[in-house]
């Protein structure tokens, strides 16, 4: 679910691979899990106003259950209230 868009904003998660994947937000040398997505699914995940804060330099890494690969976008400045979008590529497994 998500919460008050003033405060806080959304990862949009289009998962094209076929592995389960845990959804990290990574700033500042530390990691917090925003949630999962099952594979070959979208799904909308809160990024907290613990995270976002006023606004942010964030990169979003997506491990698999399943598996070694990571992926990991690149780093973007996320401000309260906005959506952004990772897609995971089908060759993450």
């Amino acid at each position: 679910m998500v919460g008050n868009r003033s405060s806080t904003a959304v990862l949009v998660v289009e998962n094209q691979s076929t592995s389960d994947m845990r959804i990290y937000a990574r700033f500042a040398g530390q990691e917090v899990r925003l949630g999962s997505v099952t594979g070959l699914r979208t799904e909308r995940l809160e990024i907290p106003s613990s995270i976002v804060g006023g606004g942010r330099e964030l990169a979003f890494v997506a491990d698999p259950l399943a598996g070694r690969s990571t992926a990991t976008s690149f780093s973007i400045f996320v401000a309260p209230g906005e959506e952004v979008t990772m897609v995971i590529p089908p060759t993450v497994r």
